[in-house]
C-alpha cells in the first residue's frame, strides 16, 4: 500500500476520530483540521492544524497544502438548529474546494447522511420523510459545480 498524506476535516468528531485513527494504522501521514487541538496527545506522524474550516481560510490553506487527499468527517449538530447546517457545510466545502485548487490537491471523500444517496431507498419512511424536509434536496457534488474539472469528489453514503 502507497502512504498517503490526508488531510482528515473534523478529525475530533466520531468519525474523524476513527478516520485518523485507521489511517494511522494503515501507515499514512495525517493532518488533523480541527476547532480545538489541545484535547489530542502528540502522537507519531499526525499533525494539527486548529481552525474552522467555514470561517478560518488562511487555516485551511495551511491544513491542505501538501495533501494528496482530503476526508471530511464534519458533523452537522447544527442542522436542526435553525437549520443554519447547510450554510455552515457550504462555507466549509467552499473553503475546502478553494484550498484544494490554490495546493492542486485533486482528490476529496465527504460522507453523505443517513438517508440520502444510495442509503434513502433502505431508510424506514419516517426518516425519509423527516430527511427530505429537513435537507430538502438531494446533495450535489461541490466539485460538480465548480469550474475546474480536476477535481474528484466522492460522496460516501451509509450502506444500505
Amino acid at each position: 500500500m502507497t502512504e498517503m498524506k490526508l488531510l482528515v476535516v473534523g478529525a475530533n468528531g466520531g468519525l474523524g476520530r476513527q478516520v485518523v485513527t485507521h489511517s494511522l494504522e494503515r501507515g499514512h501521514q495525517v493532518t488533523a483540521l480541527v476547532r480545538r487541538g489541545a484535547e489530542r496527545a502528540e502522537t507519531p506522524g499526525l499533525r494539527i492544524v486548529e481552525g474552522a474550516v467555514g470561517d478560518d481560510l488562511a487555516a485551511v490553506r495551511r491544513a491542505v497544502d501538501g495533501q494528496d487527499a482530503i476526508v471530511g468527517a464534519l458533523g452537522n449538530p447544527l442542522w436542526l438548529k435553525a437549520r443554519t447546517g447547510s450554510a455552515v457545510m457550504a462555507r466549509a466545502t467552499a473553503n475546502l474546494v478553494a484550498a484544494m485548487h490554490l495546493h492542486q490537491v485533486r482528490r476529496i471523500a465527504m460522507p453523505l447522511a443517513w438517508g440520502s444517496g444510495a442509503s434513502r431507498q433502505h431508510t424506514a419512511w419516517p426518516l425519509r420523510a423527516l430527511t427530505r424536509l429537513l435537507i430538502r434536496r438531494e446533495p450535489v457534488p461541490y466539485c460538480s459545480r465548480s469550474t475546474s474539472r480536476q477535481c474528484w469528489a466522492a460522496p460516501v453514503s451509509p450502506p444500505g
